[in-house]
């Protein structure tokens, strides 16, 4: 994981509050190629001209940001922040002093939108003492000694080991897990990576069941793909498992359906709206680093996590960790 940059002379309120922020140039083309997904943030201050004025603004405080979206546009880049409200204990200036002593950038200072990765910031860190707000941190800090060197390798490009690391967090979460993927190509089988059912003590009428598909990729539908075979496949699995279902004690009409990828292209919902006008089951987009924080709400909260909530969690669009959240709160949340 990385923590993104951001550099700005424009208003002295521009990062005490949520908005958008444009860049044009001089920034790090690796902030295209992130994942569509939530980062930690920094919003700097600096110097230069603003209407023909030169305006310094470096004795203002750092704010802690997060990064919701991404947008190219024009040649340059939209970022959408979030304010947390909490600013650091000393100067931009002070903060950019110590960056630009970062091998990396060998004494220059750095673009106004910029990358660094964990070991750095860390370093940082511990050098100016910064104490970072509890939900800033913990949004990139998940407890993986809780899952073992077995989980991390839900971040491959292996679709063997992916696809097998994906069912394993389904049977932790607490589902009956029907997996099948690589296990029946051999056959030249025509099915999904695998079928989940809620458990068998779940009443008839709210039981569920969700075929699910895995892909170990990044910006999953590309061109490549063909998102109108993505299609047909999908609705011919739910179409024979829908009257298999009952076999499994599931109510066969609550289905639906699921795609687990390192990351989506935004028409992955429309991709989802066309399957479920022909099949009637809902859909979900789920990022491979959401379903580890789901299977690590699942690890935190033990008891209090309901299984029976997760459809909540299907609305035809990528599940966010806020989406999460707001179905199975955190667990300090559950002392309130």
């Amino acid at each position: 994981m990385v923590v993104v940059f951001l550099v700005t002379h424009w208003t002295e309120d521009f990062w005490y509050r949520n908005g958008d922020a444009p860049f044009t140039m001089n920034f790090d083309p690796k902030i295209i190629g992130l994942r569509r997904q939530r980062y930690r943030a920094v919003g700097l201050y600096w110097k230069g001209k603003l209407k023909e004025v030169y305006v310094d603004r470096t004795h203002l405080k750092p704010a802690f940001l997060f990064v919701n979206n991404i947008k190219q546009k024009d040649g340059g880049i939209i970022i959408s922040y979030e304010y947390l409200g909490q600013n650091m204990e000393f100067t931009s200036q002070t903060l950019m002093e110590r960056i630009r002593k970062l091998d990396k950038f060998g004494g220059r200072y750095p673009p106004l939108c910029f990358l660094l990765e964990d070991n750095e910031w860390e370093g940082i860190q511990r050098d100016l003492n910064i104490i970072q707000p509890k939900d800033w941190g913990e949004l990139i800090e998940p407890p993986l000694h809780l899952l073992g060197d077995y989980f991390l390798r839900i971040e491959t490009y292996d679709w063997r080991a992916y696809e097998s690391a994906v069912a394993n967090c389904f049977s932790i979460l607490g589902f009956r897990v029907n997996r099948l993927g690589d296990l029946k190509r051999d056959e030249q089988a025509r099915v999904p990576d695998g079928y989940i059912y809620s458990p068998p003590t779940t009443p008839r009428n709210t039981s569920f069941w969700v075929a699910y598909d895995c892909k170990a990729k990044h910006d999953f539908p590309s061109p490549e793909d063909k998102p109108a075979d993505e299609e047909r496949k999908m609705i011919e699995y739910l179409q024979n498992e829908e009257m298999r279902a009952h076999l499994m004690g599931v109510e066969p009409s609550n289905k639906y359906f699921l795609y687990v990828a390192h990351s989506f292209k935004p028409h992955a919902t429309q991709m989802c709206n066309k399957i479920q006008s022909s099949t009637k089951a809902i859909g979900g987009l789920i990022t491979t680093w959401n379903l580890r924080y789901l299977l690590e709400k699942r690890l935190r909260t033990g008891y209090k996590f309901v299984i029976e909530n997760i459809p909540r969690l299907f609305a035809n669009k990528e599940i966010s960790a806020s989406d999460i959240d707001r179905v199975f709160p955190r667990e300090d949340e559950f002392e309130s």
